[in-house]
């Protein structure tokens, strides 16, 4: 039964991942591989302040937030003068760049060691440390995620930013500032993933650079096997709908439990108050399990 409850409160965050990247790929047109970056700058965010600062939930989300909208802005200058391929090159661009500070970054981010003991999530006192309070957590900031999304893409912002992807000349022949909602696109969807990556600091209590890689940006349009997925896991079966982004993360997150390429997610066991692993023997079960698979 805790299997499958961690499963489904994986779906739930890369719910919140998948709606977040359809407002910038599917409504607006902008094709960025720099999603996995957006939900790093959280999920450090969420460590090193609940760490260093002891902050609570609430507020590592919000200081998360603000640091990837900010990086959503310098990542959606780009698409102010270059399209196409040109712009996913420049997305690839900040993606390695933001990888290299969490990798190389020693004194901040422990490198490659990683971050331990990233305490769990508490809610106005209230300590989500099991399977079940987790969940409902997850969830609930999932189908926020998703009615926030849906209320602005049917408003007339939602019908501007669909006038950009099909035809970015005619939307600024209406008078519509074109610059300035691709900025805003990439400021709200920034802020949606590092929603994602503080939930997933918080519920592994344990993150390093390797969840946030280029490989986590292009597996949301391809997987391992070089299969198209952008039907299956962007939300909607396709660029510019919600139809099911649950099942799509469904799709991503069973596959690879079954194909054993998350060793942190498969090996980790949730902390409660009277059965927790020390964060020691729970990064050195995480570091052998990745030398053996290489």
């Amino acid at each position: 039964m805790d299997y499958l409850l961690h499963i489904l409160i994986l779906i739930a965050i890369y719910s919140i991942l998948v709606i977040s990247l359809d407002l910038i790929a599917g409504y607006t047109g902008l094709l960025s591989i720099a999603h996995a970056a957006f939900y790093g700058i959280g999920a450090y965010a969420t460590a090193l302040l609940s760490l260093h600062f002891q902050t609570n939930f609430l507020i590592n989300m919000i200081f998360g937030a603000v640091g990837a909208a900010a990086l959503g802005v310098i990542v959606a200058f780009p698409s102010l003068r270059i399209h196409d391929d040109y712009f996913v090159i420049a997305t690839f661009g900040f993606q390695m760049i933001v990888y290299s500070i969490f990798n190389n970054w020693i004194g901040l981010t422990r490198g490659p060691l990683g971050i331990p003991g990233i305490p769990v999530a508490s809610l106005f006192g209230f300590n989500i440390d099991n399977h079940w309070k987790f969940l409902i957590l997850a969830v609930l900031f999932a189908g926020l995620s998703y009615l926030f999304v849906r209320k602005l893409v049917n408003s007339p912002y939602g019908r501007v930013l669909k006038a950009i992807r099909e035809d970015e000349i005619f939307a600024q022949s209406l008078g519509k500032n074109v610059n300035s909602y691709k900025i805003q696109v990439f400021v709200i969807g920034g802020a949606l993933a590092s929603i994602a990556g503080n939930l997933y600091a918080h519920y592994v209590t344990f993150i390093d650079p390797t969840s946030f890689t280029i490989l986590e940006s292009m597996s949301s349009h391809f997987d391992g096997d070089h299969r198209r997925r952008g039907q299956l896991e962007r939300a909607g079966g396709g660029s510019g709908g919600f139809g099911r982004p649950a099942g799509g993360a469904a799709v991503r997150r069973t596959s690879e439990q079954r194909r054993g390429e998350s060793a942190t997610d498969i090996l980790w066991k949730p902390p409660s108050l009277d059965d927790a692993l020390p964060a020691a023997g729970t990064y050195g079960r995480i570091q052998s399990s990745k030398a053996l698979n290489e």
